[in-house]
Formats: structure tokens, sequence, C-alpha cells
């Protein structure tokens, strides 16, 4: 939605799911979009053939024939901002169902500064109702392109270009010479991923590792393979 054309905010609040877990989604009509911020809890999605476990900072954004979210954990039940606003029917979402908001303090801020404009009596809806819908897709293309250029950890950024320059043999055991082979290093280190295309996929897992494997090269004066 080009947000030069004209935008309708329908409402804004606040849903705290019971701890029993008996919810029953709205079904979306045409012409409206629902966006909901969980704030707090746990909630279950299926995303295709995934079942997903996500908290604070998940970024819904559901059109015609799509249900809210609904599904929770009783000892953690959700909380969520939900914003509903009037589009075309033949309006396309402008974004990912699902993106992540990282920042968690963000998106209180977000829920918060939201609630309190729209409660305000003074605020000038249309102006809200833009500002809303383009402050979500904002959030939701910076958690878009996170999925795929996610910025690495020095240490790790160096430990992957030290592997995948020097070592790519795969014998393991320690020679003669003292050399190592790199698996047996970052394999001793909670069974890491030894090869690049592993650690690409989840540097957020294991950044921590670089810097112990580089420690181990300076105590040990162990050479790698």
């Amino acid at each position: 939605m080009l947000l030069h054309q004209p935008l309708k905010l329908i409402q804004v609040s606040y849903y705290r799911a019971p701890h029993t877990g008996n919810i029953i989604p709205f079904r979306i009509v045409s012409g409206v979009e629902v966006i909901e911020l969980v704030t707090n809890g746990v909630v279950y999605f299926q995303s295709g053939k995934r079942d997903l476990t996500l908290g604070c900072g998940s970024l819904f954004w559901h059109g015609a024939g799509e249900e809210t979210i609904h599904r929770t954990e009783s000892a953690a039940p959700y909380e969520c901002l939900s914003v509903h606003f009037a589009v075309k029917p033949n309006h396309h979402r402008p974004s990912p169902r699902l993106t992540i908001i990282a920042d968690h303090q963000r998106t209180l801020e977000l829920s918060r500064e939201l609630l309190h404009a729209y409660h305000d009596t003074a605020v000038d809806r249309p102006a809200l109702a833009h500002y809303a819908y383009s402050r979500f897709l904002w959030e939701a293309h910076l958690g878009a392109i996170r999925l795929t250029t996610q910025i690495r950890p020095t240490s790790l950024t160096a430990a992957l270009a030290f592997l995948e320059t020097n070592f790519r043999r795969r014998e393991v055991g320690v020679t003669n010479n003292r050399l190592m082979p790199s698996a047996i290093l970052l394999g001793e280190v909670r069974s890491t991923p030894v090869n690049g295309i592993c650690i690409s996929k989840q540097p957020n897992q294991v950044g921590h590792v670089a810097t112990q494997f580089f420690t181990w090269l300076d105590r040990s004066q162990v050479a790698v393979t």
C-alpha cells in the first residue's frame, strides 16, 4: 500500500490472553488488515510445516481470510498490541506475515506510544493512521532484511576467514608435529558446526565459539590443520 493513498485506522487495542489458553481467533474479513505486535508471553504459530515458538517482538501482519494469533502457553500467556486498518478489498499485504523486532525495549515503547496516541483526543487520526502503518512497515522491513544480512561478531568473521582460507582437511587426531584438525577444536565446544555454510547460517548461536577458539590457540600453542 502506498502511503499517499487514503488509510483509515479502525482501532488500537491491547490484548492479554487468558491463562486457560482457550482463545477464539478472529478471522480477518475483506477490507480489513490486522497487525499484532507481541509484547509478552509465548505464542505458538505455524509457518508452513514449521511450528514456531515466539515471544516479545513478534510482528504479525494478517490479511483477509487469515486468523489472528491464538495459541499460547498457559504458564506464559501472550500479550499483544492489536491494530486494525481499513484497506481496499483487493489489497495485498506489503510485508511478510511474520517478522521480528529484535529490540524488546523498542517493541514495548512502540506499543505504549500507539496506545496512548489512539486514546488522545487531540491526536489527528489520519496522521496517526499513516504514522502507525509506516512504522510497522519499517519495522517489518528491518526484521526481514536482518534474516539474510545478520551482522556477524568480529571474532566470528575472523574465525570463518581463518578456517575457510587455511583449513579444509577433515582428518581427526593430533599429529606428531602437534597439528590439530580445526574440526576437533571447534567440535569440543558444544558440538559446534565446523563448516563455513553451517556457521554462516547460525551466527548468533556460534558467535561465542570464535573467541574461545583463538583463546585455546594462544594458551595451548597448538597449530590447527
